[in-house]
């Protein structure tokens, strides 16, 4: 006998009688479903509070396993008359489980594993602003973890506990108040006449061209790594972004003449992607982090990040010309030119010609070929 309980109401439920609950628990009634796409079966109810369809897992792949828990909870939901006693019995675990199953993680996230550890036992309902404190918020404030990536916590929860009431587990969410940031302006950049030429000779080859790069027009690493002949005007001497940076504009870029000379240099080496490493499956450049760090301590240059070029590129700019702010920040392609005080804290406009000019006399005149 096939059954569709979800779109009963609790007064329907009430009126159903015991033998037919009994039934259920037998297994004799088909209470749940199962998509091809997935390992468990799921069930339906209707949520008494707010009256919307909300899917459960059974969390089996067993048909009568998976009966049996549909049962269970029907015969809870016929029982309580606060929905939430009802919905209140799952946990945060419960929910962290299906989020990651929603949006289908391919790795491991650290911050939700915590947040399970931590926090996992406790039913959704009893989440409270204290609790998330004690338990999560003071323990990493004790180990000396920053609040930047103590907040990164608190969004993990928040996401979790936001989907836990669209799928009607909660009623409310708990406010959870982010913990105040204070904002640390990274100055470290390359020296260009100390540094740049032992870095330089500690680089594997197929590594130089990218660095001088990055040196000459600030690009991200992602934006690096991910370059592709389409965007490169067939003269070398525009870049265009379609929304694979940052913060997803499109964009062209004009090239200061030192950046254009590399890319007719490597034009060739690889058919779809502008900077390559042979030892890749797709012939890209991949993640160098390793060579990189190899490179840097080689070299004997300390603290360091290849980000950190991006940031020397908007400082020799500016120590040559102190009115170019707002041209900086457009080259860096920033959406607001007041994101530049993260490299450059003093104020300074002009426009994109005069910004290559001086990397052409500034940055270019150290490099080495």
């Amino acid at each position: 006998m096939n059954v569709d309980l979800g779109f009963l109401s609790l007064q329907q439920l009430n009126a159903l009688p015991q033998k037919f609950l009994r039934e259920l628990t037998m297994g004799k009634l088909k209470l749940v479903q199962k998509r091809e796409n997935r390992k468990y079966y799921y069930t339906n109810f209707r949520h008494p509070l707010t009256g919307k369809i909300v899917g459960i897992s059974t969390k089996t792949s067993n048909l009568k396993e998976a009966q049996q828990f549909a049962a269970e909870h029907l015969i809870q939901l016929k029982g309580s008359k606060l929905a939430p006693e009802v919905f209140g019995d799952y946990k945060l675990s419960d929910a962290i489980q299906r989020f990651i199953e929603i949006k289908g993680y391919t790795k491991t996230e650290h911050r939700l594993i915590y947040l399970n550890k931590q926090l996992g036992k406790y039913r959704l309902c009893d989440i409270s602003y204290d609790l998330v404190f004690s338990e999560v918020l003071r323990p990493k404030i004790k180990s000396g973890c920053k609040y930047s990536s103590i907040n990164q916590y608190l969004r993990f929860l928040k996401a979790v506990l936001t989907k836990a009431k669209k799928w009607g587990w909660i009623n409310e969410l708990t406010e959870l108040e982010s913990l105040e940031e204070v904002t640390q302006i990274r100055t470290r950049v390359l020296d260009m006449e100390t540094e740049y030429p032992r870095l330089i000779s500690k680089l594997p080859k197929y590594l130089i061209n990218p660095v001088n790069f990055t040196l000459l027009t600030g690009l991200r690493k992602s934006e690096l790594v991910n370059l592709t002949w389409n965007q490169i005007s067939p003269d070398f001497t525009e870049l265009t972004f379609t929304g694979n940076q940052k913060n997803r504009d499109t964009s062209t870029t004009t090239l200061p003449h030192s950046a254009s000379a590399i890319l007719k240099s490597v034009y060739g080496d690889n058919e779809y992607f502008v900077f390559s490493n042979p030892e890749t499956k797709n012939g890209s450049l991949g993640d160098f982090k390793k060579s990189w760090s190899t490179a840097r301590k080689n070299a004997g240059i300390k603290d360091l990040t290849f980000h950190d070029l991006r940031r020397t590129y908007a400082t020799y700019i500016y120590k040559t010309d102190s009115d170019l702010k707002a041209a900086i920040s457009k080259s860096l392609r920033h959406k607001s030119e007041r994101s530049i005080k993260s490299y450059i804290p003093e104020e300074n406009k002009q426009q994109q010609v005069i910004v290559n000019t001086v990397v052409n006399d500034a940055i270019a005149s150290y490099m080495t070929h």
